[in-house]
């Protein structure tokens, strides 16, 4: 009974002690609605859909030119679309040009071991769900990345990039791919009462 005691404690303790938090880093910098060459240093090595729209039509167009003997017309047009889209002015009225989502269990950020966290990305420009149609404000399926934290930084390894960790500033919420710093973070709750276990 004693043990059985001591092992409820336990639990009670670390349940209490572990609690889920969203980090919400969102891209806001108009900059990213024109902007058709490079943002930051490395995001050639970030997958494009999760980069803002601007980025999005200049390697649509880039693949437009590459390709127009070939299947260049899909990417023309996917150029195209994205433009009309962007000038629409859904983007700039969002709140946010690209917003990485991510949940994490904030005793891990006691620890330099390595921990999964979950991630879903919300972007505006080429929807996640594919198809025919090339624009769209449209959120991305859950997967898991890898976290780990130091005193001042949090990585993640997987969020869209398999060269360039996602890093968030501890002190100052700023994060990005590698080097940069052109997200801005907010902590959130995690609603978990609907949770079974």
């Amino acid at each position: 009974m004693k043990i059985l005691l001591l092992l409820v404690s336990i639990l009670f303790v670390n349940s209490v002690v572990a609690e889920p938090k969203k980090l919400v880093c969102s891209y806001t910098d108009l900059k990213g609605l024109e902007t058709v060459d490079y943002l930051f240093p490395g995001d050639g090595y970030v997958s494009t859909i999760t980069l803002p729209i601007g980025a999005q039509i200049g390697s649509a167009e880039d693949s437009c030119k590459k390709y127009r003997n070939d299947t260049g017309g899909n990417y023309c047009e996917k150029a195209e679309q994205l433009r009309l889209f962007r000038d629409s002015g859904t983007c700039k009225n969002l709140g946010y040009l690209s917003r990485n989502v991510f949940t994490i269990d904030t005793s891990d950020l006691n620890t330099t071991n390595e921990s999964n966290a979950e991630l879903y990305s919300d972007n505006c420009g080429i929807p996640w769900s594919g198809g025919d149609n090339y624009a769209g404000v449209s959120s991305s399926d859950l997967k898991k990345v890898t976290m780990t934290a130091t005193p001042s930084i949090i990585r993640f390894s997987g969020a869209w990039s398999t060269e360039l960790m996602f890093n968030v500033d501890r002190k100052t919420l700023k994060s990005g791919y590698g080097t940069d710093r052109s997200w801005q973070c907010k902590l959130e709750d995690v609603d978990t009462s609907e949770n079974l276990i």
